[in-house]
C-alpha cells in the first residue's frame, strides 16, 4: 500500500500565523497513565510545554499502531532534548525485550551533539559513537551513528535488539544510504514488531519535490516559529532587504532545481556586489556583537573576509576545509564574542547552538525554502546572558530571476519588495494588509460582475415585454396580409368560373374552344398573382421581425444603464506557427526545471521522452496537480503502441513541487542527454522526418521549412517541442478559439454593414 506523509505542504511557513494551524495539545492526565514512565537519569531534564506535548503525541501515535512517525520542530526548539528523552518514555509495545537505540545523523557535528546530549541524560547508560575512525561497542544501549560509516558496517548490528530508530534532519532521509539503514533494521516493511521510527527536522519537506513517505508515514507533531516567538521561546527577528547588484538570469540549476553553486559562486562574488554587502553591515549592523554570514563557496567565503578585514572588522572563516581543531576554537571564541563576524558556506545551515549570534547575512541566493529557513533558525535562540534582544536578518537580494526565494517571500510578500528592519508582525500586517486589497479588488470585479449579470437578465426582461407587444401588432399586419392573398386568389377563381360557364354556353365547338383557352388561361393567371402574393406576404413578414427586433433591441439598450466592461487581457495567435512556436508559456516551467518541459495549456505540461513515451502533468478538476507516464511497447506485441498511463506522483498542491519530483524520477529512470532542454542534440538542425510532419500541419500561408532549418529556427529541440504540442491538444485547443474568433468577427461585420446602409451621406447614393 502506497503510504503519504502527512504534513503541512513544503515549507510550513516560517512564521506563518499559529491560529491556521492545529497544534498538538497535551493529553488528559487519565491518558498519560498507560504510557512508560520516566526512566534512567531523565527525571532532572525539564521539558517545556510544547516539547512534553510532543512526547506524548508520539506516544500516542505509536499506542495507535503508528511506526514510522516525524515531528517539526523549529530551528531552538530542543529537538535533540526531545529525542533524547523520548528514549526512555518509549517501549515497544509487540517488542518489549528491546531496549537499544540507534540516532542517526548526516553530519559530524550533529552526531557529537546527540552523542554528548545522551552522555549528559543517561549517565548510567553506554553511549557509543559510529563515525569514521571511530567503531561502536554493538553492546551499547545508545548507538549515536554517522549515515555513511555504519552504513558499511550493518552486519554486526542485531536488528531485534532495537526499540527506537531516531533520525536527525529527517528531509535528508530518502536518499539511498538511509534507506539501507531502515531495511537492516526492518523499518521498511511495516508491522506490529516494526522498530519505532522517529524523524526530526525544522523542515519537514525537500526541495526536490521526493516524498518522506518512503521512510515516514505521519507528521504527529509541529511546532512552528511564530508560535516559540510569541510564547518567548525564540528570539524575535527584525528583517531588512537589501537590492544588489547581482544578476542571477545566466545561473543554471543543480540536480536539485536549485542554483549551481559554481554559477552561482561567479555571479554573486563580484567586487560590487561584496562592498555592498559590507557598507550595508557597517551602515546597519556595525554595532551587533556576532553577525554569520552565509555565502556561496569556498571563494565567495574569502573574498567577503577580506573586505571585512580591509575595513578593519575583525572576521573569521570557517568552511568544509577547516580542520576539526581549528573549527572547534573558532566556533568557542565566537561563543565568547571574542570577535564580531563569522563568514561560512554550508557549515552552519544545521545542527549548530550558537544562541549569541544577534546578526544574519544571506549572501547566497536560493530557490529552497529550506534553506532559507535554516539559514535564518541560526540567529533565533535566545542569549539572555549576551544582552541579546533580537537577531536582525538582512538580506542581500539579488537582480531577481524568477523563483528566487527572498525573506518577504516567507510572508507572502512581493520577492521583489524591500523592506527596512521590519519585525514579523509589521511584515505579517503589510501581507494582510495587500491579501486584503487583493480581496476587495476581486469583490469589485464580483460585484461588477453581478451588476452586468443584472442588467444583463434586465435587458432581457425588457426586450421579452416589448417583443411580445410588438409581435402581437406583427400578427395582426399578418392576418390582414393573408386576408387580402384570400381576396385576389378568390378574384382569380371567380374570373376562372366566368370563363367555364362562358364556355358551356357556347353553341359552336370554335367558341367552346376558344372559351376554354380563355379559363386555363384565366387560371394560370390566378395561380401566379396568388404565389407572386404569397412570396410578397412572406418577404414582408421577414422584414418587418427583423426592423421590429433591431428596433426593440436599441429601445432595451436605452431603458437599461450601461455597465463598465470588465479588462481582460488575451494573447491572440492569427497563425497556429505563431502559437506552437512560441516558448513564452514555458517560462513558468522553465523557472522551475532544467528539463524540455512543454506547455500544452495553462495547466497541462509533457516532458517527451523520444521513442519511449512521454510524461505528464496536469492539474485535476480538484486542484491538484498528478504526474502520470506513458511507455512505448515492442512493435512486435501488435498494433497498440503506448502503456496504459502509470501514476508518478498524485494530489501535489504546488506545480514546483509537483516538477521537481517528477524530475527526480525522470533523471533516474531515462538518460540526462535525452530530457534536458541544454542537451547538445536539441540545438541541431531539424531532421528530414519533422520537416515531414510539419509539412502535414495546416498552418496559414507558406513555409520555406529549409530556409528556415538553415538559418537556425528550426532546430531539433524547437521542433521536437512543438510536435510534443501538437500531439498532445494544443492545435485542438487553437482551432476550438478561432472557430469562435471567426464566429464572432462574422457578427461583426455583418453589425457593421448594416449600419453603413443606415448611414446618410452627401454625395451619389450607391
Amino acid at each position: 500500500m502506497r503510504r503519504t506523509l502527512q504534513f503541512t505542504r513544503a515549507f510550513s511557513n516560517i512564521f506563518w500565523p499559529s491560529h491556521r494551524r492545529q497544534i498538538c495539545s497535551a493529553l488528559p492526565a487519565s491518558a498519560l497513565s498507560s504510557f512508560p514512565q520516566r526512566a534512567w537519569n531523565s527525571e532532572n531534564i525539564k521539558l517545556r510545554d510544547y516539547q512534553e506535548d510532543c512526547i506524548q503525541a508520539i506516544l500516542t501515535d505509536m499506542n495507535e499502531g503508528q511506526r514510522r512517525m516525524a515531528i517539526s520542530l523549529a530551528t531552538g526548539g530542543g529537538k535533540t532534548i526531545v529525542f533524547t528523552e523520548l528514549i526512555s518514555r518509549l517501549t515497544h509495545p509487540a517488542r518489549p525485550e528491546a531496549e537499544k537505540t540507534l540516532i542517526l545523523a548526516h553530519r559530524r557535528e550533529l552526531v557529537q551533539q546527540a552523542a554528548k546530549q545522551c552522555e549528559k541524560q543517561y549517565p548510567d547508560k553506554v553511549v557509543d559513537i559510529e563515525m569514521g575512525t571511530s567503531h561502536a561497542n554493538k553492546g551499547a544501549d545508545i548507538i549515536v551513528a554517522s549515515v555513511q560509516s555504519i552504513t558499511n558496517r550493518l552486519e554486526k548490528y542485531d536488528a531485534e535488539l532495537y526499540k527506537l530508530i531516531l533520525i536527525d534532519e529527517c528531509h535528508h532521509a530518502v536518499s539511498p544510504s538511509y534507506m539501507k539503514i531502515l531495511k537492516h533494521f526492518q523499518a521498511m516493511d511495516v508491522n506490529e514488531r516494526t522498530p519505532i521510527v522517529v524523524g526530526v527536522s525544522a523542515t519537514v519537506s525537500r526541495f526536490d519535490g521526493l516524498s518522506l513517505g518512503k521512510v515516514l508515514d505521519k507528521v504527529v507533531f509541529h511546532m512552528d516559529s511564530t508560535t516559540m516567538i510569541e510564547n518567548e521561546w525564540l528570539s524575535p527577528p527584525r528583517f531588512t532587504t537589501v537590492r544588489s547588484s547581482v544578476d542571477l538570469t545566466g545561473v543554471r540549476e543543480d540536480a536539485t532545481g536549485d542554483f549551481d553553486i559554481r554559477g552561482l559562486g561567479r555571479a554573486v562574488n563580484t567586487d560590487m556586489a561584496n562592498q555592498v554587502l559590507i557598507k550595508t553591515w557597517i551602515d546597519r549592523a556595525s554595532e551587533r556583537k556576532s553577525t554569520l554570514v552565509f555565502c556561496v563557496d569556498i571563494a565567495h567565503v574569502r573574498s567577503i573576509m577580506l573586505k571585512f578585514r580591509a575595513h578593519g572588522i575583525d572576521a573569521r572563516d570557517v568552511t568544509s576545509r577547516t580542520s576539526t581543531q581549528v573549527r572547534r576554537e573558532c566556533l568557542e571564541e565566537f561563543k565568547a564574542g571574542k570577535f564580531p563576524v563569522m563568514v561560512n558556506c554550508g557549515v552552519f545551515t544545521e545542527g549548530t547552538d550558537i544562541p549569541n549570534i544577534d546578526c544574519i547575512i544571506l549572501a547566497r541566493p536560493t530557490r529552497s525554502r529550506n534553506l532559507i529557513t535554516q539559514m535564518i533558525g541560526r540567529g533565533l535562540r535566545k542569549s539572555e546572558n549576551t544582552g541579546k534582544t533580537d537577531c536582525h536578518i538582512i538580506d542581500m537580494v539579488a537582480n531577481l530571476s524568477h523563483g528566487v526565494v527572498t525573506t518577504p517571500t516567507l510572508f507572502g510578500l512581493d520577492p521583489d519588495m524591500v523592506v527596512n528592519e521590519m519585525t514579523p508582525e509589521q511584515m505579517l500586517a503589510v501581507a494582510a494588509k495587500e491579501a486584503e486589497a487583493r480581496r476587495k479588488a476581486e469583490e469589485g470585479e464580483r460585484r461588477l460582475r453581478d451588476e452586468q449579470l443584472q442588467a444583463e437578465q434586465e435587458r432581457a426582461r425588457v426586450e421579452k415585454e416589448m417583443w411580445k407587444k410588438e409581435e402581437a401588432r406583427l400578427e395582426e399586419e399578418i392576418r390582414k396580409l393573408k386576408e387580402k392573398w384570400k381576396a385576389i386568389e378568390e378574384e382569380a377563381m371567380k374570373v376562372a368560373e366566368q370563363a367555364r360557364v362562358k364556355a358551356k354556353k357556347a353553341a359552336r365547338a370554335a367558341e367552346r374552344r376558344k372559351a376554354e383557352k380563355e379559363m386555363r388561361k384565366a387560371k394560370s393567371q390566378a395561380k401566379k398573382l396568388a404565389k407572386e402574393a404569397k412570396h410578397q406576404i412572406i418577404q414582408e413578414e421577414k422584414r418587418l421581425r427583423a426592423i421590429a427586433a433591431e428596433k426593440f433591441k436599441q429601445d432595451a439598450l436605452a431603458k437599461v444603464s450601461p455597465v463598465l466592461p470588465i479588462q481582460l487581457e488575451y494573447t491572440d495567435y492569427d497563425d497556429i506557427w505563431d502559437l506552437l512556436s512560441d516558448t513564452r508559456a514555458n517560462q513558468v516551467v522553465y523557472s522551475i526545471s532544467r528539463l524540455a518541459w512543454v506547455s500544452i495549456g495553462p495547466t497541462k505540461y509533457v516532458l517527451s521522452c523520444g521513442r519511449n513515451g512521454h510524461i505528464t502533468v496536469e492539474m485535476d478538476s480538484n486542484g491538484w496537480y498528478n504526474a502520470e507516464e506513458v511507455r512505448a511497447l515492442p512493435i512486435e506485441l501488435g498494433r497498440v503502441r503506448w502503456t496504459r498511463p502509470k501514476p508518478i506522483m498524485s494530489g501535489i498542491e504546488q506545480l514546483d513541487l509537483a516538477i521537481r519530483g517528477t524530475d527526480t524520477y525522470v533523471l533516474k529512470t531515462y538518460p540526462r542527454n535525452l530530457v534536458e532542454r541544454s542537451a547538445p542534440w536539441r540545438k541541431l538542425p531539424a531532421s528530414d522526418q519533422q520537416i515531414e510532419f510539419l509539412k502535414k500541419i495546416r498552418f496559414r500561408g507558406d513555409k520555406d521549412w529549409e530556409d528556415m532549418r538553415n538559418s537556425g529556427e528550426l532546430t531539433k529541440g524547437k521542433v521536437g517541442d512543438i510536435i510534443t504540442r501538437v500531439k498532445h491538444g494544443t492545435v485542438r485547443l487553437f482551432n476550438e478559439k478561432k472557430k469562435e474568433q471567426n464566429k464572432k468577427e462574422k457578427e461583426e461585420a455583418k453589425e457593421l454593414k448594416r449600419r453603413q446602409r443606415e448611414e446618410v451621406k452627401v454625395g451619389s447614393i450607391v
